[in-house]
């Protein structure tokens, strides 16, 4: 079927796309069609432009063949042509291409030919006036970025003039994804090697999901890592600078407690990987490895957990047994045990086989339903505490070869968090927050330069920051948005992060920060024709190198490398494109009001800890 195209009010297209079940993801009393959402918000867009498509589903609850028909706020009226069969889906797609500069709201009724069947859909966005921020053209039909460095561009205002970027799209195997781990890992190394995962179009025999082989991209060439024996899937979870790569993988089994596939720590030395043991469980994963090929991570045990220590603190794995921090080096697996409590997890490595992570220090819950958390440091074959801000919870970031670490602690009571950053001799300091009641430190480089978070006053917003010689920077947001997050920094001072709104609504945008100056939309690098939306840089390497996600208007996720350069357009070097204006580079004071959530907060709070982001189709992530 053919899509069929509506303008509703001023400036909502909707665009109905029938799919069947293997395109759409469809899914089969009282009303026989449903659709969800009923409520699509789009952020604010210069008028005339077209923001990227936001879905909803009308799907057929039933056996009966009845006729779909979707019914804007005004006529004429708009079906699915004719009918849409039992148990499947039409997927609408709505855009927003505001016509002029105010507030727009109207709404889609959805009919299936009933009294009681379809609903109604309401839509709102905020035309802004031309010169009140940047150009999104409409999306293109194009698949992608075939042509991501052809589109002519410019200097731009005085913070851009430097920046170029040879820009690459990662691609997959034949399938709909590809992903790298954004939980703080080092996902790319000064060689410019991105580690991570891209899906094929086969079919997983024995689970419900395509088979995912690990990758290694580098100067172009994306390259397939083999997968072990019965594997489907495989997600690293860090390279080292000699190009180790280390992650998780399935062994061809169902978890018979959980349904989902049991995964295995691995990996991938001189070309060969290697599957790791657990401690008598049946999940693991490597967290971190360093250039002399020892690997850190976690792997469960046969002992029964009480607190379900992968679910609600690894995060995506869900297991009844307890899981022990390890180390692993030439074929041996050593226990690094815990803080006193029955579960522990290490995340990070440096050159002098020093190890962070977390750990239970009790088997006795607290109030919140699990033991107390603490950070950890390992070295010379002890486990110590980091200490606590004096409350029952803390999580950690990476370590420096200064041996510097940081995270985020609990304060007394639980009802507030804030960075800490630890090194020997000084214990833990609080590096205090913005005005808000949390913040969190999400990495530190070797210069001891610290980024991160922080709520603002009276919890309204959360912006990203920076502590240089302990005073704390409000970095600021970008593209009108409200909040944002830094995720690293490197040796430059070059700072990977994300732009967001703080009540979950618009689009994300990927971010960086140079060492001094406001923070970059890095969507503005490209062409004013692409379909893509670059939502969140994960990692800077010490040259500048970019792991950045896109998305396209589907939805499908690709990973998109920027690589600095110096050269001109006609050899693929971009700048910032001519349109752009510095007014449209960062928002100190958000164009955006939208205050930030409980719900939000939350997701903010367990990406500190949970360093594991999942696999894409195996519902983790």
């Amino acid at each position: 079927m053919k899509s069929i195209t509506l303008r509703v009010g001023a400036g909502l297209l909707l665009v109905l796309l029938p799919r069947a079940l293997s395109a759409a993801q469809c899914t089969g009393g009282g009303p026989e069609t449903k659709v969800s959402p009923q409520n699509l918000t789009f952020s604010a867009r210069r008028v005339g432009t077209t923001s990227v498509p936001q879905n909803t589903v009308a799907t057929k609850l039933t056996g009966r063949l009845l006729p779909l028909t979707a019914v804007s706020s005004t006529p004429p009226f708009h079906s699915c042509e004719g009918a849409i069969g039992a148990h499947k889906s039409c997927t609408i797609q709505v855009t927003f291409t505001p016509t002029a500069a105010s507030s727009v709201t109207g709404n889609t009724t959805v009919r299936d030919g009933t009294a009681l069947g379809g609903g109604t859909v309401g839509l709102s966005g905020t035309g802004v006036a031309r010169t009140a921020m940047r150009t999104r053209a409409p999306a293109s039909d194009s698949a992608l970025v075939t042509a991501l460095s052809n589109a002519p561009a410019a200097d731009g205002p005085a913070t851009l003039k430097s920046l170029r970027y040879r820009i690459f799209d990662v691609g997959t195997f034949g399938g709909a994804n590809s992903q790298t781990n954004g939980g703080g890992s080092k996902i790319i190394n000064n060689e410019g090697e991105i580690a991570g995962e891209a899906d094929t179009d086969t079919p997983c025999p024995y689970f419900p999901a395509f088979i995912s082989p690990a990758f290694k991209w580098h100067n172009g060439v994306l390259t397939r890592l083999s997968l072990l024996p019965g594997a489907c899937f495989r997600l690293p979870n860090a390279i080292s600078s000699n190009g180790i790569i280390v992650g998780a993988s399935d062994n061809g089994k169902l978890d018979t407690a959980t349904g989902l596939p049991e995964l295995h720590a691995d990996a991938t030395i001189n070309g060969k990987t290697i599957r790791f043991p657990t401690f008598g469980g049946v999940l693991g994963l490597s967290g971190s490895v360093n250039s002399q090929g020892f690997v850190v991570g976690a792997a469960e045990t046969a002992d029964p957990d009480l607190f379900n220590y992968g679910g609600d603190v690894i995060g995506g794995l869900p297991s009844p047994t307890t899981w022990r921090a390890f180390l692993w080096h030439q074929g041996k697996l050593q226990n690094l045990g815990t803080l006193g409590g029955p579960d522990s997890s290490a995340s990070d490595i440096n050159e002098h086989n020093e190890i962070v992570g977390i750990s239970f220090t009790s088997p006795v819950p607290t109030p919140v339903g699990i033991p107390p958390v603490e950070p950890f440091i390992w070295k010379n074959g002890n486990m110590r505490s980091l200490g606590s801000l004096g409350g029952s919870f803390g999580g950690v970031a990476n370590l420096t070869n200064r041996t510097e670490t940081v995270g985020f602690s609990n304060l007394e009571g639980d009802e507030v968090g804030h960075a800490y950053h630890w090194k020997d001799g000084q214990g833990m300091k609080d590096l205090g927050v913005l005005g808000g009641t949390f913040s969190q430190a999400t990495w530190i480089n070797e210069a001891g330069e610290i980024v991160g978070g922080s709520t603002t006053p009276n919890n309204e917003a959360f912006h990203a920051v920076r502590w240089r010689h302990g005073v704390i920077e409000d970095l600021g947001t970008a593209a009108g948005d409200s909040c944002s997050f830094a995720i690293e920094v490197n040796a430059r001072g070059e700072i990977a992060g994300q732009s967001f709104n703080c009540d979950g609504t618009g689009n994300n945008h990927a971010i960086i920060w140079e060492h001094t100056g406001p923070a970059i939309d890095l969507n503005l690098f490209l062409p004013p024709d692409s379909n893509l939306q670059l939502a969140e840089t994960h990692f800077a390497n010490d040259h500048g190198e970019l792991v950045v996600v896109g998305i396209l208007p589907n939805g499908n996720e690709h990973i998109i490398a920027f690589i600095p350069c110096s050269g001109d357009e006609t050899e693929g070097c971009r700048g910032a494109r001519r349109d752009v204006t510095s007014a449209q580079i960062q928002s100190a004071v958000s164009n955006n009001q939208a205050r930030l959530t409980p719900e939000m907060l939350a997701k903010i709070r367990n990406r500190a800890v949970r360093k594991f982001r999942g696999i894409q189709g195996l519902g983790q992530k």
